[in-house]
């Protein structure tokens, strides 16, 4: 892959990590499971996992276990699993999807959980890729 190729999916990758670790942040504040392993879906494919699995590597506030959901039924999935509180821990997908899953009830407000100062913590282009209607959602 060229650097010029591998650079718009260098971006996506950058905001879903970011958007996950968001979400990472707020679960640890609302409800520390501590010893418990998070377990987060993803439709990624053999790059993009051995980057999210490179990311991981220092994170160890909790162990995160992955599960690989084929793209094609990944969606279907979220929306049937989540509400029923069958879902996981985290998940990573398109922000674009946000009116949908907040509608859903897939993901919620989390404004307050971020602090007062989320810039100070995250960059702007994730904040702006998990914000829907001025309220940051996870």
């Amino acid at each position: 892959m060229t650097p010029a190729a591998a650079s718009p999916l260098r971006r996506q990758l950058t905001v879903a990590l970011a958007a996950c670790w968001t979400f990472v942040a707020t679960l640890f504040v609302v409800s520390p499971a501590c010893g418990q392993p998070l377990v987060l879906w993803h439709a990624y494919d053999e790059q993009e996992l051995a980057a999210l699995q490179q990311t991981l590597e220092g994170f160890d506030a909790a162990p995160v276990q992955l599960l690989r959901i084929p793209h094609d039924a990944y969606a279907t999935k979220l929306e049937a699993a989540i509400p029923l509180g069958e879902g996981p821990d985290l998940f990573i997908d398109a922000h674009e999807r946000l009116g949908s899953f907040l509608a859903r009830g897939i993901v919620a407000p989390v404004n307050d959980a971020l602090g007062d100062d989320p810039a100070a913590h995250y960059s702007a282009q994730a904040l702006a890729a998990v914000t829907l209607d001025g309220r940051a959602m996870a």
